[in-house]
């Protein structure tokens, strides 16, 4: 079952911010439909999970992306940024993620176990760290 999935899915876009911000007004739709029983509702969230479906099925790769890239640039405008995870999963084997005293900003150093010193690149202050 799990070779099939990756053959239909070989080649499409897949799921992004706008897909997970469909997802998300469909199941508020659903919710909120629970309590007014509107069939209009239910249509409503029926097509935005269709909608939200189709993207994600999609072989037409640059268009989903200029598609997700609107959204985005709207969210921004609205103030809503994307935090992006400042601590990957494939980089917590090689470094070590330690804050600055000073700033507050996050360094990655190398993992190499022990107590070291280093400078902060940004306020230029002087700590010690411990790296396990």
């Amino acid at each position: 079952m799990k070779e099939k999935l990756i053959r239909l899915m070989a080649g499409r876009y897949g799921a992004d911010e706008l897909f997970y911000l469909l997802t998300g007004l469909y199941l508020v739709m659903t919710v909120a439909n629970i309590f007014a029983r509107s069939w209009i509702l239910h249509v409503a969230g029926l097509v935005v999970f269709t909608i939200a479906v189709l993207r994600s099925l999609s072989r037409n790769i640059p268009a989903r992306q200029r598609e997700n890239q609107l959204v985005l640039r709207a969210g921004a405008k609205l103030g809503l940024k994307r935090k992006p995870d400042p601590h990957p999963e494939r980089d917590k084997v090689n470094f070590a993620y330690k804050k600055c005293p000073g700033c507050g900003k996050t360094l990655r150093l190398p993992r190499r176990k022990g107590k070291h010193t280093t400078k902060c690149p940004s306020c230029g202050e002087v700590f010690k760290v411990k790296i396990r």
